[in-house]
């Protein structure tokens, strides 16, 4: 879109947000970078936080004082061998090395040059060491055991130029000076010259591309827009685009102006070179593994043969993208049975440059070790969308053979060091098929199952067929068995346009299949606006809408918001709903209060400032025993209370209760194995709220809303405010974006189909407005308040014992929708409800399943 004349150039001298942003030279290519930014500033620069991440997405030299030291030693190479010696007579391992480079070289491969003779003396490995590629032909593959790339950085062999080849796409990076440091994104267009141009900004490491939209050029000006994927909507960008730079000025709708932000041309390092490796001795490297041998590499030799899918795939399925860590490290082993990492005990740490992937190779390997966040500086989560799990080394079996993989071998003295090369010649054995490991061995899929919905939530049932809502009262049902998903009945309900009710959420009976043909659905009725659990019996292929019995009725408020509304079944058949305040979002004291009264409140309490919450309509919903809302309930599915409920018997109190004093539970899981219940709170909007996960053992606890959120307790309130409370399991603010915090399932499945360790007895939380999936394990802990947003002049530093979520891993991160919904199958498939649009259906809306796949090594056809 282009921008309007009249808008007004924002001048940096004038004190606007563009002073923050002050445009400095690129840096230049493969530097460490800090991505660094503030959030909660106005206009553009809140809106680039969005895009670019915090200050805690990589901090460049985090570093634990309590550390113990590095392992890297630098002895001579006589000395290594004799460390890593054997006695035995062992039959040779024939290896070639290839320490070719075509990108940059490492300083270390001449040390490596050393090494390896020395190593071949005190053990079985015979190497022969080359920069000669023409030896990768099949007769003199045909002698060795292994192929060994060691800081290799091959490229493959330019086409002839007369060739027809497809155009790389145009890099212009752009770089900005914050208030804690330099910040780096890129655009990257592709077909410029063709009727279809399109672009992506190219952000945080291990972030997703974000789409260019309504790219139009008409040279030499280029414009386009871009979803800020956040309640700040759309920025629009127009420029003067030249072989060299894009005089790029961006234009938000919040009224800040134009900011200037210049991108300059980058040169990218070459993909192909002209004497780089032939198709011919591609060709020979998969047929050598292919008959069954082995493929290691260390370091750069993820940073090579760009453009071949066979090499990508086999490494793993990711190349080098970034550094961002050339420091001491924790190395974390996840396999300590392993041969290649099981001298290291639970872990090691080490001075090295640590590679950043353009895919995360979790899902394609087995992994053996991989860097522990906390020493980069980097607590649990992160709740933004950058990547927080990177794999160090791997073993897979692929392509008819065994590959393994590190990371590390970035300085001389990690090749010194005889522990780091004990886990390389472990590993190279391994893949020469001398010693017996754990390969793994699986892959994990993504499937679009269904379209042209707009699913809301989703139930699957022991067949594996998924039920499907919509928020204005569609009803679907896929077929596991035939693929076929059909419309099954339509509920009238109320229009969810800027009120949040309509069709809610959904439920299938335990045994549907022996004789309870039942569907259990929450929706908000038309007139009344009184939010109902009701069962429908399905037969004949079709929901039964003449059959509906009530089994529970929630009075609500006919405006926006906070209706909650998912149902789920606990482990004894009892069922469980949740239920938000129905607070309005625009409720704060100085509206209902007088200055006056506010002023003596602060005063009695000793209060600097005050937090605004909804005490006047959220008390008396959330706090409230005598109400409904705001609460989990539990009943029988035939609509009658158990009497082991935690308030049943008690006068004056709403039997049907099991836990309160929560905001908007959107979505709840129950544990069937412990019982226990997971609960997704959305929290308020201010900058210092969060949003929170929370878990309910027992049933009678209070979860503290209105009084506190997170690890914030609002205003004078203390735990002793708050009777019965637990205190949330994980939490997080705005500084990473908009939020919207939900709970998936708890992943318990053997057998075939199970997704890795890793995952089992994993809790899957969500975020809808962040679109990302993660999962973690709960621990015992400590909870700890938070006394930098608190407005008491001596703020109360608590720290309880309690639950807590614990190592969370990015599971995947969604684009162009947004998790709304997601359940497991009997299958140990993960199925996910992706939404897109707001009040309305977006183009993009699906059903979706994440499967894994054991023992599938992809097709030796790929190119």
């Amino acid at each position: 879109m282009p921008v309007s004349p009249e808008s007004q150039v924002i001048d940096p001298a004038a004190g606007h947000f563009s002073a923050l942003l002050s445009p400095i030279p690129l840096l230049p290519h493969r530097t460490d970078t800090v991505y660094a930014m503030k959030t909660r500033l106005p206009g553009i620069f809140l809106l680039l936080v969005c895009l670019l991440g915090t200050a805690r997405a990589f901090p460049a030299h985090a570093q634990d004082a309590d550390a113990p030291p590095p392992i890297n030693e630098q002895l001579d190479p006589e000395t290594v061998a004799q460390h890593l010696a054997v006695s035995e007579d062992r039959a040779p391992i024939r290896v070639l090395a290839i320490t070719t480079t075509h990108g940059f070289r490492h300083s270390s491969i001449e040390t490596i040059k050393e090494l390896l003779p020395a190593i071949a003396a005190t053990t079985e490995f015979d190497f022969d060491i080359t920069e000669d590629l023409t030896l990768l032909n099949d007769e003199n593959l045909a002698g060795y055991d292994l192929l060994l790339f060691a800081n290799s950085t091959l490229r493959v062999q330019a086409e002839d130029e007369e060739s027809e080849e497809e155009a790389e796409p145009a890099i212009y990076g752009f770089t900005f000076q914050t208030l804690e440091g330099a910040a780096e994104a890129s655009f990257s267009f592709e077909n410029l010259d063709s009727d279809s141009p399109s672009g992506a900004i190219l952000t945080a490491p291990g972030a997703p591309p974000i789409p260019l939209e309504d790219l139009t050029y008409d040279p030499p000006m280029l414009e386009f827009s871009f979803d800020t994927q956040s309640a700040y909507g759309h920025i629009y960008v127009s420029g003067e685009l030249t072989p060299d730079a894009f005089d790029a000025r961006w234009r938000s709708g919040l009224g800040d102006g134009i900011l200037p932000v210049p991108a300059t041309r980058l040169n990218p390092e070459d993909t192909a070179v002209p004497d780089g490796m032939t198709e011919d001795q591609r060709e020979a490297i998969r047929t050598f593994l292919a008959s069954g041998k082995g493929i290691a590499g260390a370091h750069a030799a993820l940073d090579a043969l760009y453009g071949w899918d066979w090499y990508r795939n086999m490494v793993g399925g990711g190349l080098f993208k970034n550094h961002p860590w050339t420091q001491s490290v924790r190395i974390k082993i996840e396999d300590p049975e392993n041969p290649a990492v099981a001298h290291f005990g639970d872990g090691f740490q080490i001075h090295d440059e640590i590679y950043v992937l353009d895919e995360n190779p979790r899902w394609n390997v087995h992994v053996l070790a991989s860097l522990d966040m906390r020493s980069v500086g980097i607590e649990e989560g992160p709740a933004s969308i950058l990547a927080n799990d990177y794999p160090i080394s791997w073993l897979q079996e692929y392509d008819g053979g065994r590959v393994f993989y590190t990371k590390l071998g970035h300085f001389e003295d990690v090749w010194t060091t005889p522990a780091f090369m004990q886990h390389l010649l472990q590993g190279m054995r391994i893949a020469a098929g001398r010693l017996p490991a754990d390969m793994g061995g699986g892959k994990r899929t993504y499937e679009v199952l269904a379209e042209d919905i707009w699913p809301d939530d989703i139930a699957v049932d022991e067949k594996g067929h998924v039920w499907i809502v919509e928020l204005r009262g569609r009803i679907h049902r896929y077929d596991a068995e035939t693929g076929e998903i059909r419309q099954i009945a339509h509920l009238d309900t109320t229009d969810p346009t800027n009120v949040e009710h309509g069709l809610l959420g959904i439920e299938v009976d335990p045994a549907f299949y022996e004789g309870d043909p039942y569907i259990y659905l929450y929706y908000t009725e038309q007139k009344t606006f009184i939010n109902t659990l009701s069962r429908f019996t399905y037969k004949d292929g079709a929901l039964d809408m003449a059959s509906e019995e009530v089994l529970l009725r929630v009075p609500t408020e006919p405006q926006c918001c906070h209706q909650g509304g998912d149902i789920e079944w606990g482990p004894d058949g009892s069922l469980y709903l949740s239920t938000g305040d129905t607070g309005m979002s625009e409720v704060r004291p100085q509206w209902e209060i007088s200055q006056e009264r506010i002023d003596d409140f602060m005063a009695r309490h000793d209060l600097s400032r005050i937090h605004w919450t909804r005490l006047v309509d959220s008390e008396r919903s959330a706090q409230n025993l005598q109400d409904l809302r705001g609460k989990i309930l539990r009943i029988h599915k035939d609509g009658s209370i158990p009497k082991d409920n935690p308030f049943f018997g008690e006068p004056g109190v709403r039997w049907e209760i099991y836990a309160y004093g929560l905001r908007n539970p959107y979505r709840f899981k129950v544990d069937h194995e412990t019982g226990a219940l997971y609960i997704g709170v959305v929290g308020p909007d201010a900058g210092y709220d969060y949003d929170e996960y929370n878990i309910s053992e027992k049933g009678g606890e209070n979860f503290g809303w209105p009084r506190n959120m997170g690890r914030l307790f609002y205003n004078e309130i203390t735990p002793e405010h708050i009777p019965n409370f637990v205190p949330p399991i994980w939490e997080y603010t705005y500084e990473s974006g908009g939020r919207s915090a939900t709970v998936g399932p708890i992943y318990r499945h053997e057998g075939e189909g199970a997704f890795p360790d890793l995952v089992q007895n994993g809790l899957f939380v969500y975020d809808w407005s962040r679109r990302w999936i993660k999962w973690g394990h709960v621990s015992d802990s400590i909870f700890r308040s938070d006394v930098e947003q608190s407005v008491k002049n001596t703020p109360l530093a608590l720290e309880i014992p309690a639950r807590r979520l614990l190592n969370i891993k990015t599971f995947d991160v969604l684009t162009r929708t947004a998790p709304i919904s997601i359940e497991t199958g009997p299958d140990g498939s993960i199925y996910v409800a992706e939404f897109d649009g707001f009040w309305d259906p977006g183009p993009n809306s699906r059903l979706t399943r994440y499967r894994w796949i054991p023992n599938n090594p992809t097709s030796s056809s790929e190119e």
